[in-house]
C-alpha cells in the first residue's frame, strides 16, 4: 500500500482546502461557512487519498489498509494544526497554552476552566470522528476511482 503517497495526497488537498477557506474568509468576509467544513475537507482529502492508492494497486483498498490510513491521516492532522497554532501564537507573541488555545478556538476567554474540564472528551469526540471520516473517505474515494477507471476502459480510451 502506498501509504506515504496518500499521506501526501491527504495532507496537500487538505492544506489547499484551508488555503482556499482562509482567501474566502479574507476577501469574502460576510460569505457564511458552515462549523462542519473541517470534515468535508478530510472527506475530500481522503477521498483524493484513496483514488490514488486505488490507481496504484488497481484494487480497493483492504478494511486493514484503510485503518492504517485513517491513523495516519488522522496523526498527521492533529500534528498539522498543533503546528500551526503553535506557528501562529509564536509569530503574534502568545505563549503556547491552554488557556490561550481555548481562547482562540472558542473566541471566549472567560469559559477557561468550564471547558477545560470538557476538553478530553472535545478531543477524544474529534478524533473517532476524523478517524471514520478519513476511513471511510479512502474506502469510498479507492471504489469511485475504480468505478471510473473501469468506465474509461469499457469506453476504450
Amino acid at each position: 500500500m502506498p501509504l506515504a503517497k496518500m499521506l501526501l495526497v491527504f495532507l496537500g488537498t487538505l492544506i489547499a482546502g484551508n488555503v482556499l477557506l482562509f482567501l474566502i474568509e479574507t476577501f469574502l468576509p460576510n460569505v457564511p461557512m458552515p462549523g462542519s467544513i473541517g470534515i468535508v475537507f478530510a472527506m475530500i482529502a481522503s477521498m483524493s487519498a484513496g483514488g490514488t492508492a486505488a490507481t496504484t494497486l488497481g484494487r480497493t483498498l483492504l478494511a486493514k489498509e484503510k485503518l492504517q490510513f485513517a491513523v495516519a491521516a488522522t496523526l498527521a492532522s492533529l500534528v498539522l494544526t498543533v503546528a500551526l497554532f503553535w506557528g501562529l501564537f509564536a509569530w503574534h507573541g502568545v505563549p503556547f497554552t491552554m488557556s490561550n488555545v481555548i481562547m482562540a478556538v472558542t473566541g471566549d476567554a472567560a469559559p477557561d476552566a468550564e471547558i477545560a474540564t470538557f476538553l478530553p472528551w472535545i478531543a477524544l469526540f474529534a478524533v473517532v470522528i476524523s478517524l471514520l471520516v478519513c476511513y471511510f473517505g479512502v474506502g469510498f474515494g479507492a471504489k469511485n476511482q475504480l468505478r471510473a477507471l473501469e468506465r474509461k476502459a469499457a469506453k476504450g480510451k
